[in-house]
């Protein structure tokens, strides 16, 4: 029965039949998304980049496993999480800056002392790496995190905005999710926490910030000129924007401007930000995007969607696949499945969202 079991799998991929054995779950009642169960924005990104990956981590709950003691330096989460804790403390501690006001030298100072308390208690809980080469980032993380001031200064003075509020959760603890009625009366619930939200003096203008603390690279379909040029979703595989952004709507109603962006404060990004307005148009997108996940999701339909293929560190992968923690679960002909995959018509509204990158993605 084994055998006859896999033999029916390998001939129903090779068929390119999507079915059980590529991703077909069929309809289920824990498969519903409602008010009672709000998304994190990153659980539908990964719906969007890849359904399987979704069905393996957000629904059966299966995690990649790392171990701290055996990388010798200190992994992309906890670094970004380092980061993030720094610039929130500091923007909580430092209170409103004015627009056009810099930080002093005391502030500055401010920042160091607190970059060096934060990193001092990672290295004391084994999260940092070999010692040799966590001094040398620490010294990075100084001069990098003393940068973002002078981005922040800039950007406060372009966009004529103070800091308003950091960490700003919806859905969380008792808070009261962030909801989206989809065009068929349907609404999804939303869970998450914006980074920073900025708001110019007379309340007009909100621009909402999701630090980055790795490279911008993979950010650069998420571009919108508010004109209805672009895509502040990135084909559905970023959504924090749209979401942050009516998160920040419903704290300062009043506002009749609002624009979401990533902001780069790693080393490599030279303080860029990516985004754009969250207007009408911006949402009509945000809303159909949200309703082709969630048909997805609820339909039960998870085929493997590896992406592109690519050459990267001497080998040839697919876009999806070179940092998935479940690349070895998926067969090695996965490119070849989705080729047939795609042809299905219960998949034809995922195909069309998944592979409108390759004619609206920059060539960067």
């Amino acid at each position: 029965p084994a055998l006859a079991r896999g033999l029916a799998a390998a001939l129903s991929r090779r068929r390119g039949e999507f079915d059980a054995w590529s991703g077909l779950v069929g309809a289920r009642d824990d498969l519903l998304v409602d008010l009672d169960r709000p998304r994190s924005p990153t659980g539908l990104e990964q719906y969007a980049a890849c359904p399987f990956r979704f069905f393996l981590s957000s629904v059966l709950r299966i995690g990649g496993s790392h171990d701290p003691t055996e990388v010798d330096l200190i992994s992309a989460l906890d670094e970004g999480s380092l980061v993030h804790e720094v610039l929130e403390r500091f923007i909580l501690a430092a209170g409103p800056k004015p627009p056009h006001e810099p930080w002093s030298p005391e502030d500055r100072e401010a920042m160091l002392a607190l970059v060096d308390e934060v990193t001092s208690r990672y290295r004391s809980e084994g999260r940092t790496g070999r010692e040799l080469l966590w001094g040398v980032r620490v010294k990075q993380l100084r001069h990098q995190l003393l940068r973002v001031l002078d981005t922040d200064e800039r950007l406060r003075a372009e966009r004529g905005v103070t800091p308003a509020a950091v960490e700003l959760s919806f859905g969380l603890d008792d808070r009261a999710p962030v909801t989206l009625q989809l065009d068929d009366g349907r609404t999804v619930a939303f869970k998450g926490t914006a980074d920073r939200v900025d708001v110019s003096p007379d309340g007009r203008r909100l621009v909402v910030y999701d630090y980055k603390s790795g490279k911008h690279e993979p950010f650069l379909g998420v571009q919108y000129d508010g004109e209805g040029g672009g895509d502040l979703t990135a084909r559905g595989t970023k959504l924090q924007l749209p979401i942050y952004a009516l998160a920040a709507q419903r704290r300062w109603p009043d506002a009749e401007e609002v624009e979401a962006r990533y902001w780069f404060v790693g080393s490599r990004s030279n303080g860029r930000t990516l985004g754009g307005p969250f207007d009408d148009a911006a949402e009509r997108r945000f809303r159909d995007v949200v309703g082709t996940v969630v048909d997805g999701i609820e339909g039960g339909r998870f085929p493997a969607n590896p992406g592109r293929e690519q050459y990267r560190s001497g080998a040839w992968t697919h876009d999806n696949c070179g940092w998935c923690d479940f690349d070895r679960v998926c067969p090695t002909t996965r490119g070849e499945t989705w080729v047939q995959l795609r042809r299905s018509p219960a998949l034809a509204d995922y195909v069309a969202l998944a592979e409108e990158q390759h004619a609206a993605e920059p060539d960067g």
